[in-house]
């Protein structure tokens, strides 16, 4: 066994062993930056999960807002309807009694069957088309 190495062999050893510190070096750097890299994807994978789930929320309470919109639309719909069913049936009723009184104006002879009747007819419109109920006064 021989315990001595010649200078040009340890010289040559020592080259090859720095140049492999060298790769050992730089491959542990490379590893490191390419585990930060890693880890730094995970995060946004991560963050980017909660803000698609933030988002599908989001998206869910926005679908439960346009249905409710659409159940007070529906219903102002109705309303307005209703409204303008009324105003048109009172303007209605406004227009056939200034005929009436025209018409009571200009006779020579009034038929109460006939001005009864026509009043109870107008009142059909009144209120939007509600039926009023006309009661007489007897005195």
């Amino acid at each position: 066994m021989k315990l001595f190495v010649s200078r040009k062999k340890y010289d040559l050893l020592n080259k090859e062993c720095l140049l492999l510190n060298d790769d050992y070096e730089k491959l542990e750097k490379a590893y490191e930056e390419k585990y930060d890299r890693v880890l730094d994807l995970e995060y946004k994978s991560e963050m980017s999960y909660f803000e698609r789930v933030d988002l599908e929320n989001e998206m869910f309470s926005l679908k439960e807002e346009n249905e409710k919109l659409k159940k007070a639309n529906e219903e102002l719909a109705k309303l307005w309807n209703d409204a303008n069913r009324k105003l048109w049936c009172n303007n209605e009723s406004a227009r056939q009694l200034r005929e009436l009184s025209k018409d009571i104006l200009d006779s020579q002879k009034i038929d109460k069957n006939q001005l009864a009747t026509y009043i109870y007819d107008i009142a059909f419109y009144v209120g939007g088309g509600v039926g009023v109920e006309l009661k007489s006064k007897d005195k």
